[in-house]
């Protein structure tokens, strides 16, 4: 009887396991919740609760909001992965109003931050005192919603972000990390952040800029490093503090500037690619 049951215990046992396995991965895409998250082991070397580590390339999907409270939401240290938000959030939680500025890492604090290649779309990163999402060279960022941060997104060389909403960061909403020559930033919403979308080469192309306390888009130069010059073109830039501020060489053309206290700053002349509409009359 004995010989008999023992190897079934053994089958159960493993069907169990293989069942528990299959909870996580669906189709080869690993699963991530919050109670996942405070469980560990989502790959080698992630320990229990936050952040997430993600050490493995491949594809990673949410199934529930993530909520930190006091380090960043996901760091992921493997090139090459595909995280879907799945219309979830990566949110920094507090308990406390206001929330304290020590909260989710405070200044340090990094809602999703990547390796190279990475893929990160369709979600809500919000609420962290440092930065909602920096990557790595290469990335691609779309559809999300990046908003209430200290800035909101900083890209690393190559990276673009497509389709999105950027708003209400304390810092800056958009911009092109020290080494980055090449970003791209299309069709996307950047409102009411500090500043909008601050250029270091790479295209804005497409977008609604709306509301930003300083620059709407602002060209900073790369200490003597040479990069391609940036591109302005085909965006609608609104009631903002100042509309464009050239300060390095670009290119611009087909862009709308009205209700801003200033249109242009001219630091550096930019070549005009095709006109410009300042208010009711071509750009100068």
């Amino acid at each position: 009887m004995r010989r008999i049951c023992q190897p079934a215990l053994v089958l159960a046992a493993a069907v169990a396991l293989l069942g528990a396995h299959r909870a996580l991965a669906v189709d080869g895409v690993i699963e991530i919740s919050h109670d996942r998250a405070l469980v560990g082991g989502v790959t080698p070397g992630d320990a229990p609760g936050y952040p997430v580590t993600l050490s493995v390339s491949g594809s990673y999907v949410l199934t529930s909001d993530l909520k930190p409270r006091t380090s960043g939401g996901i760091e992921i240290t493997a090139d090459r992965v595909t995280l879907d938000l799945n219309g979830f959030r990566v949110r920094c939680f507090s308990l406390q109003f206001p929330p304290p500025p020590e909260r989710c890492g405070g200044a340090n604090g990094v809602g999703i931050s990547t390796g190279d290649y990475a893929v990160i779309r369709g979600g809500v990163v919000d609420g962290f005192p440092g930065i909602g999402i920096m990557t790595g060279e290469g990335n691609r960022l779309e559809d999300l919603r990046v908003e209430s941060n200290g800035d909101g997104i900083l890209m690393g060389r190559g990276s673009s972000l497509d389709r999105s909403v950027v708003a209400v960061n304390a810092g800056d909403g958009v911009r092109a990390l020290l080494e980055a020559d090449a970003i791209a930033v299309r069709n996307s919403q950047i409102v009411q952040n500090g500043r909008g979308i601050v250029l270091r080469g790479g295209i804005a192309s497409g977008n609604l800029v709306l509301g930003n306390l300083q620059e709407g888009i602002e060209t900073e130069g790369l200490g003597g490093l040479s990069v391609r010059a940036p591109l302005i073109v085909d965006n609608q830039i609104s009631k903002n503090a100042v509309g464009i501020r050239f300060n390095t060489p670009a290119g611009w053309g087909r862009n709308a500037l009205s209700s801003n206290l200033t249109d242009v700053i001219f630091g550096t002349a930019p070549t005009r690619l095709a006109p410009n509409l300042c208010s009711t009359a071509f750009c100068p």
